[in-house]
């Protein structure tokens, strides 16, 4: 089995859209993802991440968007192939910062 650290961004900050926040988690909880990924050999290791609750939007993106690059550095000093899931395009910002 081929395992993956997996960055799931629980976020709809940038997208502004109701229910985009539950993209990682809902890949995570489902079996058809499940049984697909075991099929060819892949084991996802998750690690979630959320947004901190606030009233200034653009403070909680910037720190989101941190939280995503340091936990993104840490797996990549290590060698490690991971993957990034988020509905939210405005993560990219923090996985390729």
């Amino acid at each position: 089995m081929r395992r993956l650290k997996t960055i799931g961004v629980a976020s709809s900050l940038g997208a502004n859209i109701t229910g985009s926040e539950l993209g990682a988690a809902l890949l995570m909880q489902s079996d058809r993802f499940q049984r697909l990924l075991h099929d060819n050999g892949v084991d996802l290791h998750w690690i979630q991440l959320h947004p901190e609750a606030g009233d200034d939007k653009f403070q909680a993106q910037k720190q989101l968007f941190q939280k995503i690059s340091q936990q993104l550095h840490r797996i990549v000093s290590t060698g490690d192939p991971f993957i990034a899931i988020g509905v939210d395009h405005a993560n990219a910002m923090g996985i390729w910062q």
